[in-house]
């Protein structure tokens, strides 16, 4: 007899889908040619790995026994558009969890040499059944969830890493934006501009450096298209990054990981598409191109992490969200912590909540913040 049956993916596309090119086309999930309610439209989705629902789909209704399984997860294109760009939909970590009783009634005993045999043949079959199920069940579920887990606490630590943002015209080195989130560098102007300059001249080795290569063209596709380069600046890290006119510069407080260099390659490209016009005929003029660079911030880097965060609930409705929303241990935990500082301030931070707990274990603690933030529990100010 079938008990449960849960279908959880994640999903994510390489660029932002305008809502002008298709607005209803949409990922769908098929169960034995059968379509499940739950849909994903193009144009909502991000371009970070997603789960298709908090927990999972429950999918119970859809499956039968003695019967085989397929599963199809399609890419629905509705309305008549033109798409000259390519756009990639990456599915990942899909998995169909089924559990079920099975009910064998006792067989009659004629005597003690068939029952010895039974008892041996069930020993045998207990012992294959858990060695079974540690090494194609139980195993390959911890690694899904050790992966899930990095997953969702190396998006936290790539933000906190982050300690400024700059963009520059190329060929002149001037900058044309700079954001600057380190409290090592609040109100030291002179020490924050020595970074842009420093990184100006760095910029000017390395374009020394690439007109010694040799000039084919093979060589001017590379350049072109250069891999994120990261410089051990002593106090800090710098990932580099020329798209043409454009280099992008992330100054940051320990080594990168893969997952920011990805990024920055991402939000680089984006921003070279949005400004190119203005950098190839550049006339020292930058108005307007804050409300750009900002935008696209939010939409790549989740950059609003470093935001004062309010809690969405007032603190008498806890135990009832609790409930409702199935909060864990650690979970319930934080939030208690969190209505204990909003006592003090009408705002926290993230950064806040890791300090509060640092004897337990961190990703642990990113883990169930970001669960709070998906569940809406606590959310930015702006």
């Amino acid at each position: 007899m079938l008990k449960d049956a849960n279908l959880n993916f994640l999903y994510k596309i390489d660029q932002i889908w305008s809502e002008s090119l298709s607005l209803n086309s949409e990922l769908k999930i098929m169960i034995n040619n059968y379509e499940l309610e739950k849909k994903v439209r193009l144009s909502s989705m991000n371009t970070t790995f997603k789960e298709i629902n908090l927990g999972g789909i429950d999918v119970l209704s859809n499956i039968l026994t003695n019967v085989n399984i397929s599963i199809s997860i399609q890419v629905f294109l509705a309305d008549e558009f033109v798409l000259n760009d390519k756009i990639i939909v990456s599915i990942d970590d899909v998995y169909l969890t089924i559990s079920y009783v099975e009910i064998i009634e006792d067989p009659p005993l004629s005597n003690d040499f068939i029952w010895i045999i039974l008892l041996i043949s069930s020993i045998i079959i207990g012992i294959l059944g858990s060695l079974s199920l540690r090494s194609y069940v139980i195993l390959p579920r911890q690694e899904r969830k050790k992966s899930f887990m990095i997953f969702r606490t190396q998006k936290f630590k790539d933000i906190r890493n982050i300690q400024a943002i700059i963009a520059m015209h190329k060929p002149s080195g001037l900058p044309v934006y700079t954001q600057n989130y380190s409290s090592m560098m609040k109100g030291k102007n002179t020490l924050f501009s020595g970074f842009i300059q420093a990184v100006s001249i760095i910029g000017e080795e390395m374009t020394r450096a690439d007109k010694k290569g040799p000039k084919t063209k093979k060589y001017r596709e590379k350049i072109d298209f250069h891999k994120v380069v990261e410089l051990d600046l002593k106090q800090f890290y710098c990932l580099v990054l020329d798209v043409e006119e454009l280099r992008t510069v992330l100054i940051l407080r320990s080594k990168s990981s893969k997952r920011l260099k990805e990024i920055m390659l991402h939000f680089s490209f984006a921003l070279y598409v949005k400004i190119s016009d203005r950098l190839k005929n550049w006339d020292n003029d930058i108005k307007g191109l804050d409300d750009i660079i900002n935008s696209l911030i939010y939409e790549y880097f989740d950059i609003y992490y470093k935001n004062p965060f309010i809690a969405n609930i007032q603190e008498s409705e806890l135990l009832k969200y609790k409930k409702k929303l199935n909060l864990s241990k650690s979970e319930f935990q934080i939030m208690n912590i969190i209505f204990l500082i909003l006592k003090e301030k009408s705002h926290f931070k993230l950064m806040d909540i890791l300090e509060k707990g640092a004897d337990r274990n961190e990703d642990e603690i990113i883990n169930a913040l970001e669960l709070l933030i998906e569940s809406k529990l606590i959310k930015p100010i702006k």
